[in-house]
Order: C-alpha cells, then sequence, then structure tokens
C-alpha cells in the first residue's frame, strides 16, 4: 500500500483519488498537509457559525486558505 492518497484536483482518475505519488508533481506530504489544512478550515468555518461570531480575521484564513 501507498501512503499517497490525494482526491484534491482535476487530475484524480474517475473521480476515485489518485495513489501514484508524483502523478501531478505533488508528493504525499504536500497531500497530507493540504488534507490537514481543509480540515482546520471546515472546523473553523463550523465554529464561527455554531457561535454565530463573524470575524474579519476569521473570514481572511478561510479565504487564504
Amino acid at each position: 500500500m501507498t501512503d499517497m492518497f490525494c482526491f484534491q484536483c482535476q487530475q484524480t482518475a474517475g473521480n476515485k483519488g489518485c495513489i501514484k505519488a508524483d502523478a501531478c508533481g505533488k508528493q504525499p506530504e504536500t497531500a497530507n498537509l493540504q488534507d490537514e489544512l481543509v480540515y482546520e478550515l471546515i472546523c473553523l468555518a463550523e465554529t464561527t457559525l455554531a457561535k454565530g461570531i463573524r470575524t474579519k480575521e476569521a473570514d481572511k484564513l478561510l479565504i487564504d486558505g
């Protein structure tokens, strides 16, 4: 089994995810870091919605992320 699994771009075959490292130039470490970033951004968005608190700082983090 490979340590690469990525479903982040249009280059994933059949929309099932890519397990071939470097198929698009991305390494497994990069894919994993991007997944972590997306997870944290989702948590931030859910928290701000749940608490009803929207800040410019949170909005900027979401946009930049």
